[in-house]
């Protein structure tokens, strides 16, 4: 849709993409909102979810040369 990272007024728009990938990609976000959850009530149930998957992204992610 082209709104990814964009639906609220984000301080840095490139973690606002990050999260709102792993929410869509790589949790169960879109089968709790099938389920008939609301959204803000699915995301908080993902939230820890995305932490940590995030936090694995960090720590495997190598170091650039400078």
């Amino acid at each position: 849709s082209g709104r990814v990272g964009r639906s609220r007024v984000a301080e840095d728009p490139v973690e606002a993409a990050a999260v709102a990938h792993v929410r869509h990609r790589h949790t169960d976000y879109e089968s709790l909102l099938d389920d008939g959850y609301d959204r803000d009530d699915a995301r908080r149930r993902v939230a820890a979810d995305i932490d940590a998957c995030l936090v694995r992204w960090e720590a495997a992610e190598p170091e650039l040369p400078t």
